[in-house]
């Protein structure tokens, strides 16, 4: 891969060359004065730069400017609360403009499905974030980038693996299974875009209401995010470079016990567990090393990331190619991941009725893993002994105090990488008919190809981490997705009293998934290269395909009468091939209605205000993000292939013989139906003040209902897939901006989003069994579902303090509860504590409030960023604390156990034994987080003549910097968890969802502060 960056850089660098002397041309100077349109007053401090270049001036006192550009050069006018505009030098040395006062601006347009739409027109919850307000941060993820810019979005960054993705939410968690939403890349749809480079994207679209929504029917259920990437803009060629370097760290560590600590306290634990026991003299010899885990396995990771891009446009061909590399070394020792993308948007128009285009993507990546469990080694793992010895081997626990593998060996015989190639491309033309009408034909395809491997070397570290039989283990995934759409469109305006804007069509996708993967034993370690299956034994293989298909019709009319009265009608027919034929298709319609008010005569002359508009929705969305083939029925002849044992034969007959048997494994479900989302908006967004200070509101409220849920068969055994769950989530958005310029040189922006979330399941199957999940590995589950309650709460025993003295136990239900252990709530006070009757609700992770603010602000040359988002409200189940098997290490923090009567009564003492799940492992998961700190320098004009270059910025960004939280984890952000075993006779939790997990911290990743220096050139 470095050597293909290695020669694709160089073929960039001589396009630059050749293109920055191509376009080389003598400026001229060009002086005017701009005005309001309406007053005819001189406008202070609007903003002129040359289109392509970060040359630029602002007008005086008077409203004048003079700058230099080269004579087909345009220059680009931006101030507040005036629309924007773009000229043509057209070799004029002199040009006075007039510019119109706008709603930040009425006629901005924004991305809409299937099209685009005047802001003033939308009657939808719609919020744009542009290229701007995510430049620069060193993300390898682009929804990363979307963190804190948008009410009602919660990104999660779950782990801070390289290349991990985050988990996106919009409007809170909607279904017990997928809660995804839809990404749609200039009309190609996706399940994830970290094939995507941040610089490429040009905006972001968050839809989250029914109006905006229903054109997408069953695939907008949990909202949907559009990306519009760059393309070539009218003007001569520009050539932008976008680099940056830097460092991560982990934004905070936990503090383990030392070894003279960690032998105090499990002499301690041993004792309190069993009085009878030996303390092993391991325990009781001072240690000759103290070991740090945390410090061998994880050390300070890097980020890189390259970008460059050609852009251009005349009037018959726009073209923006790009091209990048990122590469990010992981915290985690040996990690790390590699991404190569280039980029392709052209845009032809040979006849003025017509013009066709593709927008293409390629992507090739490598990820090193971490063994899976080597962080929660670390946090286990006892600190008296080395993790080398002297003589060069791997040191070990001592058998008789625990079992926990050594995390440096791990990572010393780690031998797993993935890797990928991923090609996305979206072809269309376009014809206008009768001027009115126009056609256009798309056909996108999303092809992805991973493959991957995991060698297990034969090693012996100890008695207990060892690997008798080498072992290879190779996998390859195939996922083809293709969509042809065909749309309608009609763009009428009459008498400026209406206008219509109207829309049909119909798509046709498939996708197909499949998967080879195979192992075999006893393969030679002889180099990255040459491992295969063919040089082991005992091979074996497994396979499967998935297919599934959605046919469309879509329509959607919008209607403004007067610019005051709105009206927005969306409807689409989907069917899916994940249903039985009788419910293979479902209707999804949705209205909105909007009111702008201050174009109203009684309100149109008032300064103040600029913009006021009253809008509101209904509809009803569709949910299929299940699993394929749920509705049919499956059967197999053996739980384990690989185990004869497990054979369902059975033996009879007059002659004794062995019978093969079969059973199935998902019963058949024929009335399987759609999930079905029902959704109110009811929402005002205000301008005043010329704009500079913008105000928006909603009330959401989405229903869930037929949501799909598995439950336990009437006659056992098996379970069904029914349509019986009801999740409502509801709440409050709330966004405020205010922007100025002070002056000619200061400018400045504040913006800031709260939502509230309230989520609550409103009914399950099978009588309203709860689902367990959120798996410990000592076989507890630490989240419910249950009806009356947020998905995934915390489900244990509420804690009432510490057994101070034995009085204290005999006075309580716990009769075999010690002077020490925590005291439970006998909820039922029916003298007895027990799992049925005695667990309550510990609190949830989905946060009740999410919040951001961000600010900049820039004098002359000078800008500066900060970015800050948080959460309130949530939980945290700190599971790692809570799973011991016998003489883990410990959190330092447990050196303020209970040690006697009135030592303490927050901490129990130190023992051994298993504690259930309850509110003393439950931790207050708000935070508030510097999301980001951003200094920039642009060069001045007589610097930039000197270089040759039309613009360069230099910066530095630093991304999780400071986070403030109670929570002693290491990091307080943590979304989806681990599923888990479930209790008999209940619910079963088998579909793969994260949400029901969420909020259990058991020893992740740590998420990572980053700091880096970029720099920006354009020629």
């Amino acid at each position: 891969m470095r050597k293909l960056f290695t020669n694709l850089s160089g073929c960039i660098l001589v396009l630059l060359f050749i293109s920055g002397n191509a376009f080389a041309q003598q400026n001229i100077t060009v002086k005017g004065k701009i005005t309001d349109a309406v007053t005819n007053e001189a406008l202070i401090g609007v903003s002129i730069k040359v289109k392509g270049t970060n040359q630029g001036t602002s007008t005086d006192v008077n409203g004048t400017f003079t700058i230099s550009a080269p004579p087909d050069g345009t220059l680009v006018l931006t101030y507040i609360g005036f629309t924007s505009q773009e000229l043509l030098i057209s070799n004029r040395p002199s040009i006075n403009v007039s510019l119109k006062s706008s709603a930040q601006s009425l006629e901005q347009v924004v991305v809409v499905g299937y099209g685009t739409q005047r802001k003033s027109d939308v009657t939808g919850a719609i919020t744009s974030v542009k290229a701007a307000d995510i430049a620069n941060r060193s993300v390898m993820s682009p929804t990363q980038a979307l963190q804190g810019k948008a009410a009602g979005v919660q990104v999660s960054s779950n782990s801070g693996a390289p290349g991990s993705t985050p988990s996106v939410r919009i409007r809170g968690v909607g279904t017990i299974g997928n809660s995804n939403p839809l990404y749609v890349v200039d009309g190609v749809f996706a399940d994830d875009i970290n094939y995507l480079n941040s610089s490429d994207i040009a905006s972001f679209e968050i839809l989250k209401d029914a109006s905006s929504l229903a054109i997408y029917g069953v695939r907008g259920a949990n909202g949907v995010i559009l990306i519009t990437t760059k393309g070539g803009k009218v003007g001569k060629a520009s050539i932008t470079v976008e680099s940056y370097y830097g460092i991560t760290n982990v934004a905070k560590k936990i503090k383990m016990a030392n070894a003279a600590e960690y032998q105090l306290l499990t002499a301690e634990a041993i004792k309190n567990t069993d009085p009878t026991a030996a303390i092993p003299s391991v325990i009781t010899t001072p240690a000759s090393t103290s070991t740090d885990w945390f410090d061998e396995v994880l050390r300070t990771g890097a980020i890189q990331n390259h970008q460059v891009s050609i852009s251009g446009a005349s009037d018959k061909v726009s073209y923006n190619v790009s091209a990048g590399y990122s590469k990010e070394k992981g915290i985690v020792t040996g990690t790390s991941f590699e991404r190569l993308n280039i980029r392709a948007n052209n845009e032809y128009n040979p006849f003025a009725n017509f013009k066709f285009g593709h927008s293409l993507a390629f992507s090739t990546s490598k990820t090193i893993n971490q063994p899976g469990s080597v962080v929660q080694n670390a946090y286990l793992s006892a600190p008296i002994y080395a993790p080398v010895n002297p003589d060069g081997s791997f040191g070990s626990t001592p058998g008789t105090i625990n079992n926990v593998a050594n995390p440096v060996a791990q990572l010393f015989y780690n031998d797993d990488w993935d890797k990928g190639n991923r090609f996305v491309g979206n072809f269309f033309g376009e014809l206008t008919i009768l001027k009115d009408f126009k056609f256009r034909s798309s056909f996108s395809t999303d092809l992805n190809y991973q493959n991957g491997r995991v060698y297990v070397p034969q090693y012996v570290v100890s008695s207990q981490q060892r690997n008798d039989v080498s072992n290879l283990t190779i996998n390859k995934d195939q996922f083809t997705n293709l969509l042809w759409e065909n749309t309608l469109a009609y763009t009428k305006e009459i008498n400026k009293i209406h206008r219509i804007n109207a829309i049909a069509g119909i798509t046709s996708q498939t996708q197909r998934a499949e998967y080879a993967g195979g192992k075999a034993l006893n393969v030679p370690a002889y180099n990255e290269d040459v491992k295969y299956l063919n040089t082991g034994t005992d091979n074996t293989s497994s396979g499967y395909a998935n297919e599934y298909a959605y046919l469309s019709y879509l329509f959607r009319v919008n209607y403004s009468l007067l610019d005051r009265y709105l009206l927005t009608l969306s409807m689409r027919s989907d069917g899916s091939s994940r249903f039985p034929v009788d419910s293979r298709y479902s209707f999804f319609p949705a209205l909105g209605l909007g009111w702008r008010i201050s174009e109203e005569p009684f309100l149109k002359d008032v300064a103040w205000l600029d913009n006021l508009k009253l809008r509101a929705s209904y509809g009803k969305l569709g949910n299929t993000n299940i699993p394929d083939y749920l509705y049919l029925a499956r059967i197999t002849s053996q739980t384990d292939p690989n185990d004869a044992s497990t054979s369902l034969g059975a033996i009879f007959g007059t002659t004794p013989t062995l019978n093969q048997g079969a059973t199935e494994t998902n019963t058949s479900t024929s009335n399987l139906l759609w999930e079905k989302v029902n959704q109110l908006d009811i929402g005002f967004e205000m301008g005043m003040v010329k704009n500079r200070l913008t105000f928006e509101a909603d009330y959401y409220r989405r229903e869930t209902t037929d949501a799909v849920v598995q439950v336990n068969a009437p006659q056992g055994g098996n379970v069904l897939t029914v349509n019986a769950g009801n999740i409502l989530n509801k709440g409050f958005e709330f966004t405020a901006g205010w922007s100025d310029n002070v002056g000619q040189d200061w400018k400045y922006s504040i913006n800031g989003n709260l939502t509230t979330v309230k989520n609550e399941v409103i009914s399950l199957g099978n009588g309203g069994r709860p689902i367990y999940s959120g798996g410990l590995s000592n076989g507890s589950t630490a989240t419910i579902t249950q009806v009356g309650l947020p998905i995934a709460s915390f489900w244990g025993y509420q804690t009432e303090g510490v057994f101070q003295n034995q009085a204290e136990v005999d006075a309580s239900p716990q009769k075999d509860a010690k002077p020490g252990d925590l005291i439970f709530k006998d909820v039922n006070q029916d003298g007895i504590i027990d799992l049925n009757n005695d667990r309550v609700n510990l609190g949830s992770s989905i946060p009740k409030i999410i919040y951001a603010l961000n600010t900049t602000v820039s004098f002359k040359s000078i800008d500066l960023a900060a970015d800050f988002q948080g959460v309130g409200g949530n939980k945290i189940y700190n599971g790692k604390r809570a799973v011991r098997f016998g003489n883990e290490n410990f959190e330092a923090s447990r050196l303020s156990r209970w040690t006697g009567e009135g030592s303490t009564n927050t901490d129990p003492r130190i023992t051994n034994s298993v504690v259930p799940v309850s509110s003393y492992y439950v931790e207050d998961g708000s935070f508030l987080r510097v999301r980001t700190l951003q200094l920039g320098f642009t060069l001045p004009k007589s610097l930039l003549d000197r270089l040759k270059v039309n613009s360069l910025r230099v910066y530095v960004n630093a991304l999780n910097p400071f986070t403030f939280t109670n929570y002693s984890g290491f990091s307080p952000e943590v979304g989806s968890g681990l599923s888990g075993a479930q209790n008999p006779g209940q619910v079963v939790d088998n579909s793969n969802n994260p949400d029901l997990a969420r909020g259990v911290d058991y020893s992740i990743i740590p998420v990572t502060k980053t700091f880096t220096f970029g720099i920006n050139v354009g020629i």
